[in-house]
């Protein structure tokens, strides 16, 4: 998957000749709507952002937590172009009313990325 903001107009234009020659290994598409395809996944299979930093056995404060998740978020809107989707998570109390950003696999790094720009620990596995 190539994103065109990615490129400049010369590598544009060879991807845009490329895709022209071999119709059947291209196909063009709004970043949009290729991230709607995650719609697919079953919520269970995606990932909160809390779910990945327990995961992954890394350490916020209250306050750095709210920072990370507006950055992650705004980074998704900025990359895609859609917010990241929606989840019910089960509460303390067992009740399914929490809706929180769930993410993929493929926005790990993502988060990863974000995370540099804020302060935590992270504990060996």
């Amino acid at each position: 998957m190539v994103y065109l903001t990615t490129l400049t107009k010369a590598q544009i234009l060879k991807q845009w000749e490329q895709s022209l020659t071999y119709p059947d290994r291209f196909v063009v598409t709004k970043a949009e709507s290729v991230k709607k395809l995650s719609e697919d996944i079953p919520a269970k299979d995606l990932k909160t952002l809390g779910q990945y930093l327990d995961d992954n056995k890394i350490i916020l404060d209250e306050s750095e937590y709210h920072k990370l998740a507006t950055i992650v978020a705004d980074k998704y809107r900025e990359t895609y172009g859609i917010n990241p989707r929606r989840v019910s998570r089960m509460n303390a109390e067992g009740k399914w009313n929490n809706k929180s950003y769930a993410y993929d696999d493929s926005d790990f790094p993502l988060i990863e990325e974000c995370l540099l720009s804020v302060n935590h620990s992270r504990h060996p596995h």
